[in-house]
């Protein structure tokens, strides 16, 4: 027991000083549409894609496409079940569903890449199981880090969000995070 009190006085010490103007920051994250095509045309949307169509072209291009819009993106980088560095693009659900994600290969250009009007997506075959399919995120605006710090007093904090957000994600994000207006 004596042992253990040394480890916890130790630690007393570690923490005797509060850091009250340290910045946290945020991962990347931006205002995106979700856009899924299956069965008709995939291949040819795929193409189109890779060659940086614009959103409103491929709507009109594509009508039985399904879009999900004003969504809020993060873009992290981890390491995968195989212990292989990716970047992950995540769709937040403020619902009670899991969000899409979305998961490619790690290199240093496309995780310093802003992303602002970019294509980010997944292409599956069709097999014996599913159908042809390409899921895809369009990012309207560039990935930004956010931050909050403590105030002065230490008592509250500061957080600043995403202000394109649409109102009723706004809202449902301030209700999970019971903040306080």
């Amino acid at each position: 027991m004596s042992k253990l009190g040394k480890i916890v006085d130790s630690l007393h010490l570690k923490y005797k000083v509060c850091d009250l103007d340290q910045k946290f920051y945020s991962k990347q994250q931006t205002i995106g549409h979700l856009i899924t095509l299956e069965k008709e045309h995939v291949e040819n949307a795929k193409k189109d894609i890779d060659n940086h169509i614009s959103y409103e072209d491929f709507i009109v291009k594509y009508p039985n496409a399904v879009v999900r819009k004003d969504l809020l993106i993060i873009k992290s980088k981890i390491k995968n079940y195989r212990d292989k560095d990716v970047i992950t693009y995540n769709e937040i659900d403020f619902g009670d569903d899991y969000g899409v994600e979305i998961e490619k290969d790690y290199s240093q250009k496309l995780f310093e890449h802003n992303g602002e009007n970019s294509w980010i997506y997944e292409y599956n075959d069709k097999d014996n199981y599913t159908d042809e399919k390409i899921t895809a995120f369009i990012l309207h605006l560039n990935l930004r880090k956010y931050y909050w710090s403590q105030n002065i007093q230490g008592k509250s904090f500061i957080l600043t969000v995403l202000l394109t957000l649409p109102r009723r994600n706004l809202l449902k994000l301030i209700r999970i995070m019971k903040i306080k207006i």
